[in-house]
């Protein structure tokens, strides 16, 4: 409200006006207006009587007339809301012909219509528009109506979640007002949101992070640039989908498998039934297991100039590849349809139907699922097969005719030496798979997908559910099994409880450049991140110890010395302090 010292309202003791009741303290109406609305209403009609007041004093001033132009228009700075924000409104007047029923009316611009509107009648949005910049409307308003206007510094406006109530159109065009205002060097806004449209709308150097003191040198600022062009952010956002993922300070964890809606059965929908911990995991789906480790390399690079540290995974199915980097997670299971195989969960879901089905307990149900499993060894043989043989390619340039025969004779080369190796790649294929079934991991390790689909052919399907629903209800009950926990318990260690790879280089050489108190403190919390490197590869907890190694490297990296080759020294620990895991 502003502080003008303006007369109360008439009548304001005896009765106060429509919608403003709550302001006298007298009971409200049901009638009436929200308190927020009213609020709104009221501060206008106290526009209105400043402008009244200004009449009078210009009137009295210029001898009982008013020379044109010789008073502001205090109402611009409230129409010019409007039209950017409102295009369909039009601010009109304010009605204080009836002190006991105020009006502020507004025109609806859209159409011919000359209907006046009220702004009681206002739809909440729209009122919520007008509210949330009222205060600066008035500082607006105030500056105009100094008689000799002063230098000032650009106000400040601190805005809390100014989405709220507000169409992802209206919340994108509320953010070019404030940025047309900003770039008129009239006001300066921070905003707090968590809006996914305002956030993918913002750009490159308006675009910050709160970080955790963790994150960042003691003497730096903790509002940190998510990044330092337009480029890179885009970038950033075509890797995640979305920009709200990249600023929840949270692990960005890409997975293998379509988003919700593409296929049948999610495999992103699955993991959040299965795994409830992982619900505050931000989770990108990126369809294949190549495309999952190369989005979540892409993303940790360029995220590392702006917000180092920034913890980014990818969750990818155990199979026969190897030397995947240490960001790249295996779960314990060939694919994540391999969790659906718990015969107690299955029974759970099909018992009410018993006296349809040939299974009759759990113990069938795990019998028919390793009939199954032992069922797809030729195919199971054939996938490892193809996953080791090498893909032979050449390149023909069409504009050097010449190279061809060369090319094409450097193929056949190629292939014969693949078709030589063949006998030996399917007797290794062969022997793996004949490992698992002795072993009785082929509800493991084999392919998830065909055997859930082929017990749903059998059993299922015969009771009338379908695919879907089947395979969630199954992930409901199995998320309450040991199980499900059991096989994936490493995996979402290591993503949780993450221990970087060179974080023991790193305190060695901050201990070089220590005294010798604080030196042997690195040296000792060195081998510490040397044990819990070891134990985040093993899931060995008796050396799993990520709180107290965040604490003693921080500690380090705040001790480190002020010169430029410290500085960087002291950035890369703390982004590797950033990216242990306390979960």
């Amino acid at each position: 409200m502003s502080t003008w010292g303006m007369p109360q309202l008439p009548g304001w003791d005896q009765i106060a006006p429509t919608g403003l009741q709550y302001l006298s303290q007298l009971p409200r109406l049901a009638e009436s207006a929200d308190e927020a609305q009213a609020l709104v209403k009221f501060t206008i009609v106290k526009l209105e009587y400043r402008r009244l007041a200004l009449l009078k004093e210009a009137y009295e001033e210029q001898g009982q007339q008013i020379r044109a132009d010789s008073l502001p228009d205090i109402y611009e700075p409230l129409r010019r809301l409007t039209r950017f924000l409102l295009p369909h409104l039009t601010f009109q007047t304010v009605d204080v012909s009836n002190d006991r029923d105020i009006k502020c009316y507004f025109r609806r611009a859209d159409g011919a219509s000359t209907v006046l509107v009220d702004i009681d009648d206002l739809s909440s949005g729209e009122k919520a528009v007008i509210a949330l910049f009222l205060p600066f409307v008035e500082t607006q308003i105030e500056h105009l109506i100094q008689v000799s206007p002063t230098e000032s510094a650009i106000p400040t406006f601190l805005i809390d979640e100014p989405d709220i109530h507000l169409h992802p159109t209206l919340q994108v065009s509320l953010l070019a007002y404030m940025r047309s205002l900003a770039d008129e060097n009239a006001a300066q806004f921070i905003v707090a949101t968590h809006s996914p449209a305002m956030l993918d709308a913002l750009e490159d150097d308006e675009l910050f992070v709160l970080a955790p003191t963790d994150a960042v040198a003691p003497e730096s600022n903790q509002f940190v640039r998510v990044s330092s062009s337009q480029e890179r952010l885009e970038a950033m956002r075509s890797l995640t989908g979305a920009t709200h993922l990249i600023t929840r300070c949270r692990p960005i964890v890409f997975v293998e498998g379509g988003i919700p809606g593409e296929t049948v059965i999610s495999d992103q929908r699955l993991m959040d039934i299965l795994l409830p911990t992982t619900a505050s995991w931000a989770i990108v789906p990126a369809n294949g297991r190549s495309e999952a480790i190369a989005r979540a390399r892409e993303l940790r690079e360029r995220a590392a100039e702006n917000l180092p540290g920034i913890p980014v995974f990818a969750l990818v199915d155990a199979d026969q590849s190897t030397g995947d980097p240490e960001f790249a997670i295996s779960w314990g299971v060939a694919m994540i349809e391999n969790l659906l195989l718990d015969p107690e969960a299955i029974w759970h879901v099909l018992a009410p139907y018993r006296e349809k089905l040939t299974v009759q307990n759990a113990a069938d149900v795990e019998r028919e699922l390793r009939s199954i499993a032992r069922s797809t060894r030729d195919d199971e043989t054939r996938l490892r097969v193809l996953a080791a043989t090498p893909f032979v390619h050449g390149r023909i340039d069409l504009d050097r005719s010449a190279d061809t025969d060369s090319v094409i004779a450097e193929l056949r080369q190629k292939l014969s030496t693949v078709e030589a190796s063949t006998p030996a790649i399917r007797l290794q294929a062969e022997a793996a798979v004949e490992k698992i079934l002795a072993e009785n991991r082929e509800l493991e390790a084999f392919s998830g997908k065909r055997i859930f689909a082929g017990f749903f052919g059998r059993h299922a399907h015969a009771v009338g559910l379908a695919r879907h629903a089947f395979a969630y209800s199954v992930a409901q009950a199995a998320a309450s099994e040991p199980r499900a926990r059991a096989l994936t318990q490493l995996a979402v260690l290591q993503i949780e409880r993450f221990v970087p790879p060179r974080l023991e280089d790193l305190l060695i050489e901050a201990a070089a450049n220590l005294d010798d108190s604080a030196k042997q403190h690195a040296l000792e919390t060195a081998q510490r991140a040397a044990d819990a490197r070891s134990g985040w590869v093993s899931g060995d907890g008796s050396k799993w110890q990520p709180a107290e190694l965040r604490d003693r490297t921080l500690a380090i990296a705040r001790a480190v010395g002020e010169g430029a080759a410290d500085a960087t020294l002291r950035r890369r620990l703390l982004a590797a302090c950033v990216q242990i895991g306390v979960m």
